[in-house]
């Protein structure tokens, strides 16, 4: 109703939610706020894909955090290693599911923990040896077994660095 509305009346609409798919789905810009300040603002792709702050990135959740270092302008993790054009430092590298890819080998060793088919898609929960979990979806299923380590590779251009000392 809200679009529809926004859509005949050609008028500025302001929508306040909690519904994060509401949000990213039916704004043009979309404003984060915790404790009545704007953490950040811009584009849904703006606010999803290049979180300003931890917060706003763990609101929109799918996340994880690989603790690294930044020396020389290369992020390095154990055995994942990135350009990254930031100041020497410690910091997190946020991972979604997205960036990782598992059609293509890499050095980033996964477990399968769960296989769940959905009908339309297959869930699969890869986990790495620290526990830190991501959710992927396949259209196919893909030919793993629960247990089977995996290495994927990381789409970088994908990730978001947090300095640890902020």
């Amino acid at each position: 109703l809200v679009l529809e509305l926004h859509r005949e009346f050609h008028m500025t609409t302001v929508l306040v939610t909690h519904d994060r798919e509401e949000a990213l789905s039916m704004s043009h810009r979309v404003a984060v706020m915790f404790g009545g300040k704007v953490l950040q603002c811009g584009t849904p792709e703006e606010v999803y894909h290049r979180p300003a702050a931890r917060r706003v990135a763990d609101y929109f959740g799918d996340c994880q955090y690989i603790a690294g270092t930044v020396m020389q302008n290369t992020f390095t993790a154990g055995s994942l290693s990135c350009a990254a054009e930031l100041p020497d430092g410690e910091y997190d590298l946020m991972l979604r599911s997205a960036a990782i890819i598992t059609d293509r080998p890499g050095v980033l060793e996964l477990f399968v923990k769960e296989i769940q088919f959905r009908g339309a898609d297959t869930l699969v929960t890869l986990e790495s040896a620290e526990g830190k979990c991501w959710k992927k979806p396949f259209r196919e299923r893909p030919q793993w077994c629960v247990g089977e380590r995996v290495f994927c590779a990381v789409d970088f251009d994908a990730c978001v660095f947090f300095r640890r000392d902020c």
